[in-house]
């Protein structure tokens, strides 16, 4: 059941998309201004790393959706607005007991900056909602949920005749409760 949820999720991004980019381009106003940005959509795939004593680090993929702005901001720069989600594989907790694990499910929203250039840094501040879930032997033994400020960097490189291909290697790390670090190579397309 998992698995299906995650293909729904990733069938309907990729279906929604192309409606939105039909939508910018007929000149979609936002705040009185015709929308001239581009649309962007990608994948990660990282580590998850959780503080708490004893949990080992899980293999994560992360989903990407966002609108990149066309107005420069800061030194020639441009800025976007992402939407990740996030999902971990199970990785074990080193509690003495057979069959302990853990697991993240995460959403965040960011406001980021991008210098300019081929190869640019990148930075981002915003809030992310995660959800981490202890088990042991299949038996679910707790479940913490937290909302609070997130923030990362990271370094890319744009490639690609039109220049619409961005790799990026990022770190995002988030405060409060559940106090969590992602590291993630992927990269997105913008249309």
């Amino acid at each position: 059941m998992k698995y299906m949820i995650k293909v729904a999720v990733l069938l309907t991004a990729f279906t929604l998309v192309p409606a939105l980019n039909a939508n910018a381009q007929e000149g979609t106003s936002w705040f009185g201004d015709t929308a001239d940005g581009r649309w962007l959509a990608g994948i990660k795939y990282g580590q998850v790393s959780n503080d708490e004593q004893g949990f080992q680090d899980a293999d994560a993929y992360t989903l990407v959706l966002g609108y990149q702005f066309a107005r420069e901001v800061g030194v020639n720069g441009s800025s976007n607005l992402e939407f990740e989600f996030t999902d971990s594989y199970e990785a074990d907790r080193n509690t003495g007991f057979a069959g302990d694990n853990w697991d993240l499910r995460a959403y965040g929203l960011y406001l980021t900056y991008q210098s300019p250039g081929t190869v640019y840094f990148k930075g981002k501040l915003g809030v992310l909602y995660s959800d981490i879930r202890s088990e042991t032997n299949n038996i679910k033994l707790e479940t913490e949920d937290d909302a609070n400020f997130a923030y990362g960097a990271g370094v890319g490189v744009v490639l690609g005749a039109n220049q619409n291909i961005n790799l990026e290697l990022d770190y995002t790390a988030s405060s409060g409760d559940n106090d969590i670090g992602l590291v993630n190579l992927g990269g997105y397309i913008t249309f």
